[in-house]
């Protein structure tokens, strides 16, 4: 959803000095079209221009917790319903099933040749040419010198892809022609436009109830469809921006006897400035994964160890009971400090390491946690952990920093989270005084 590829950076107070896109041809055509469809702006919502953030969307008014930001037709969506023209392109020899994901994006691809004949035309004109820098589009060479802890998310979202691709091209009817130029579905739906339209539902789609889609649709995709009809396109409310701070709740009602999608917005915002929605509360990794881009100083940035970087850092051991009490209560996972501290499970497996002796840790860990452990040696691993992770992140760097100068920019966007990180990490060595 929304220009999510940009490069962001922190918010100053001139990020809501911003250009009026009321002129914009495509933005004019894609109201246009959607009043036509029944939609009304009643919050008079408008498109600019921020410096921040690129496109964006504003209005003239200061909105209150509660208050409606946009209610879209369920017509003007792109649903299961209206999928129902793919039904021609798509068999299933081998009775392998798509997903929903699939047959949306197969239903871009398709939509998007037809060019101006395609009854989607205003809304696909609304879409990027130009993919976000997602890191999984990055090249082979460039994802081996990515960090370990990085490159294992970023293989299985190319894999995802890739078995949707697979999935999709072999369900290529091969006596389907485009009915607008008799060009063959092998032709139309090529990796390129797969891999264009794929990014687009990924990044752009919102959660709709599936049980209330599968009541409004007439579609006969039940024995096709392998997951629930629970991801839909939805226009203009994809021209939001993101940010942790805004809360918004959205949900399909009925108003006036028809089905809207309803985004109400749980934050105020002032009038002329930047209106954010929520996209869930992601951390920078899973942003930069998902979407290609960052924030810095979000608030929920952490750094992380496994537990056996916290083994190296520290120079301790395990024995075989304390490994099977970590593991078995599952303490073993989410060994992170952030802006609040240690998380409990790295407190409480620093515990358990200093501690092997302790007959039973369940209950200083679960009960009078501080028991059995001085808060100077627990600060000392902390100590450790933080320049074996500086000394960790400087090398990954100077090994990406070497790279040849035929960098991607999906490639230099990585490279400037890592940079950041450094930053992070450095002001935490300076919290614990390493």
């Amino acid at each position: 959803m929304g220009r999510t590829w940009r490069r962001r950076r922190s918010r100053k107070k001139n990020s809501s000095i911003s250009t009026a896109l009321n002129h914009d041809s495509m933005i004019v055509n894609l109201t246009r079209w959607m009043t036509r469809h029944n939609w009304n702006n009643e919050t008079k919502l408008k498109l600019s221009h921020f410096k921040n953030t690129g496109r964006g969307v504003t209005c003239d008014r200061s909105l209150m917790i509660e208050d409606t930001l946009i209610e879209v037709p369920y017509a003007l969506m792109i649903t299961l319903d209206s999928l129902e023209g793919v039904g021609e392109v798509v068999v299933t020899p081998n009775g392998e099933k798509l997903t929903i994901h699939d047959l949306l994006s197969l239903f871009l691809v398709i939509e998007r040749h037809k060019g101006e004949s395609s009854n989607w035309k205003y809304y696909l004109d609304s879409l990027p040419d130009c993919l976000p820098h997602l890191p999984w589009l990055a090249t082979s060479s460039e994802i081996d010198l990515f960090p370990n802890t990085l490159r294992e998310t970023i293989l299985n979202r190319r894999e995802n892809f890739e078995l949707s691709w697979k999935r999709s091209k072999e369900s290529i009817n091969p006596r389907w022609k485009c009915e607008c130029c008799q060009t063959v579905g092998h032709r139309v739906i090529t990796l390129n436009s797969f891999i264009w339209a794929y990014v687009m539902v990924n990044t752009r789609a919102v959660y709709v109830d599936p049980n209330v889609v599968r009541e409004l649709s007439s579609s006969k995709w039940g024995n096709i469809l392998s997951d629930e009809p629970s991801m839909a396109l939805c226009p203009f409310l994809d021209m939001f921006n993101h940010s942790n701070n805004a809360r918004t709740s959205a949900t399909l009602v009925k108003s006036d006897g028809k089905w809207v999608y309803k985004l109400i917005t749980l934050s105020p915002s002032k009038r002329h400035e930047e209106i954010f929605i929520s996209y869930g509360t992601h951390d920078n990794i899973k942003l930069l994964c998902e979407y290609g881009f960052f924030i810095p100083h979000q608030g929920l940035d952490c750094i992380s160890w496994t537990l056996s970087d916290t083994l190296e850092a520290t120079k301790m051991k395990l024995n075989e009971r304390q490994y099977k009490f970590l593991k078995t209560r599952k303490l073993d996972d989410s060994l992170y400090i952030d802006c609040n501290g240690l998380s409990f499970n790295l407190k409480a497996a620093l515990f358990v390491i200093l501690n092997p002796f302790i007959s039973d840790w369940c209950s200083c860990v679960f009960g009078n946690f501080p028991s059995g452990c001085s808060s100077q040696e627990m600060q000392e691993l902390c100590r450790k952990l933080l320049a074996w992770k500086a000394n960790k992140l400087l090398g990954e760097l100077q090994r990406m920093e070497n790279y040849g100068s035929q960098r991607s920019e999906t490639f230099r966007n990585l490279l400037n989270y890592q940079n950041y990180l450094l930053v992070l990490v450095d002001k935490m060595c300076d919290k614990y005084n390493v």
